[in-house]
């Protein structure tokens, strides 16, 4: 039996991911077409979340729940998005 992997594309992630932390305007359009399960890495999706979260309660800063779930340590870094 051949087991089923779905596609991805690491790049596709990232930009996506840098869309929300540069335009979080871009938002809501996001959300209508990805969830957090449609990430194939833990840190994008990690970082999906935090961002999704901090967007629903505006105005609060990401960093800091980037920085206390230690999301940087699964993206290599402050310069991978």
């Amino acid at each position: 039996m051949v087991e089923f992997e779905y596609p991805f594309d690491e790049l596709a992630e990232r930009a996506v991911l840098g869309a929300m932390i540069k335009d979080p305007e871009s938002i809501p359009t996001v959300l209508e077409h990805l969830r957090e399960e449609d990430f194939y890495f833990e840190g994008h999706r990690l970082l999906f979340s935090v961002l999704y979260k901090v967007w629903e309660e505006k105005g609060r800063d990401w960093d800091d729940d980037v920085k206390a779930r230690d999301i940087l340590r699964h993206l290599q870094g402050r310069v991978y998005i």
